[in-house]
């Protein structure tokens, strides 16, 4: 549903500008932030056992850092709302996604790896 939503590519005035922006820096920076101190507290008192305790980490982090899901868009459809400015704000979030996924996975490396 993510093709049909953008087949005719996003669509910059169903959202607005600074609300898209929000979004993808929530999801794309702030989500990944929120995750970094959940994980340090669970390693810290939860801990697992190595090896699996890194992985479990590391998962959870990059689970975090990742764009919205399609499902989202399924969700939007199914409660009536408005796919075009759901599928641009997916749009934006793919977009974004070579810089701070790359840059948030390398930081969660570096995290896991003093863990």
């Amino acid at each position: 549903l993510i093709g049909n939503a953008l087949s005719k590519g996003p669509d910059w005035t169903a959202l607005d500008r600074k609300t898209n922006a929000a979004i993808a820096v929530a999801k794309m920076l702030l989500m990944p932030l929120f995750s970094i101190g959940v994980v340090l507290l669970w390693s810290r008192f939860s801990p697992l056992p190595e090896p699996w305790g890194r992985y479990a980490y590391m998962t959870a982090l990059t689970v975090s850092a990742t764009p919205t899901a399609n499902n989202v868009i399924v969700m939007t459809e199914m409660a009536g709302g408005n796919r075009a400015a759901m599928g641009t704000s997916i749009f934006t979030q793919y977009a974004c996604a070579p810089l701070f996924l790359t840059g948030t996975l390398a930081v969660f490396m570096i995290i896991v790896r003093s863990l």
